[in-house]
């Protein structure tokens, strides 16, 4: 009797991170820094952004797809600003965002630097129709001047 062919096996494509991620593009939605930036604590913003990493990066083991040169770079809220609505398809067990917040000085605006400020917040819209609205509060999910707070990642 004959040995009966075996088939070789694919070796499992190893996860990169042990979890596979999935970047979004949202450079359509870049809309700061302008061209012309007033003020000196706005200029200094402008080129602190103009100065972080390009391209793909990594924080925290998770993949970013940062802006890149010298144009509008990130997606900006000001207070009052108008929602910004993304639509995403598939599933996921995680959303992972990378966001930063400036409180203004005070010369420009004076405002109680309370440590869990809610500075921003994400409302998602599941597609059961549920929703969640999820806080990033100043000190815990963005530093604080006052606060050391969570320390954002060097992307070297």
């Amino acid at each position: 009797m004959g040995k009966l062919p075996v088939k070789k096996q694919r070796k499992a494509k190893k996860k990169e991170f042990g979890a596979a991620f999935k970047t979004v593009d949202l450079g359509r939605h870049f809309n700061w820094p302008p061209g012309r930036v007033k003020g000196e604590w706005w200029r200094k913003l402008a080129d602190e952004v103009r100065g972080w990493p390009e391209g793909r990066q990594t924080s925290w083991g998770i993949p970013f797809r940062m802006g890149k040169g010298s144009g509008a770079r990130v997606v900006m809220f000001k207070k009052g600003s108008s929602a910004l609505t993304i639509n995403l398809r598939g599933t996921a067990d995680f959303l992972c965002l990378l966001h930063e917040w400036r409180q203004l000085p005070e010369d420009l605006k004076r405002e109680d630097p309370t440590e869990g400020l809610v500075a921003a917040e994400y409302e998602l819209l599941y597609a059961d129709g549920t929703k969640a609205v999820l806080p990033v509060r100043a000190r815990f999910e963005v530093r604080m001047a006052e606060s050391p707070g969570t320390r954002l990642p060097r992307l070297d």
